[in-house]
């Protein structure tokens, strides 16, 4: 009986500390890799399809639970389909984007809703079946609505994966959204107290 009151108090101490990382005025530094659905692909279709994206970004809690925060994102694509008439891709995105996260509960394990929006930079080139290369550059706006679970490791440290649903090019009538999946890593830096 004593084992388990002293593992349910050490669980409940843990519980507290985690707590206070949500807390108005703690800073946050992220890092996450999306789109994790596209990392690396490889079948009788698509022979090479390697998309790689990194984000990192800090934040601020303004009010409880109430982060908003600003990024860079790096985005590489390398794409090769000879399956469908043949066509290859190579480009780089460089971007910047602002975020606002919401937490619910009081739980080491907590959902969150997310909203996004940014600027993308898109510079690359591409050939489609025996067209000549193309280069093209792309400034796009998107932005994005989800959720996500964040899981709290300790009082300084998390992780979390998310989905968004992205609406890219929203001002053009061919525009389109995508389904983002994430996931990152979440470093707290709390407020001092007085």
């Amino acid at each position: 009986m004593q084992k388990k009151f002293t593992l349910f108090a050490v669980f409940l101490f843990f519980s507290i500390i985690s707590l206070a990382q949500f807390q108005k005025g703690s800073v946050t530094a992220s890092f996450n890799i999306g789109d994790i659905r596209y990392v690396n692909l490889e079948n009788k279709n698509l022979q090479k399809d390697n998309y790689l994206s990194f984000n990192p970004g800090i934040g601020y809690f303004i009010k409880n639970n109430w982060e908003i925060g600003v990024g860079v994102n790096f985005s590489s694509l390398h794409l090769r389909d000879s399956a469908h008439g043949g066509y290859y891709q190579n480009s780089r995105t460089f971007g910047a984007f602002a975020y606002t996260n919401y937490y619910l509960g009081k739980r080491k394990l907590k959902p969150y809703l997310t909203f996004q929006t940014g600027l993308n930079y898109t510079a690359g080139r591409y050939i489609y079946n025996a067209d000549p290369l193309t280069h093209f550059r792309i400034r796009d706006f998107y932005y994005g609505i989800g959720g996500g679970l964040n899981w709290n490791i300790s009082s300084r440290f998390s992780v979390f994966t998310e989905a968004t649903y992205r609406n890219e090019y929203p001002f053009d009538p061919n525009g389109g959204g995508r389904l983002n999946l994430t996931i990152g890593a979440r470093f707290f830096f709390n407020k001092k107290k007085k």
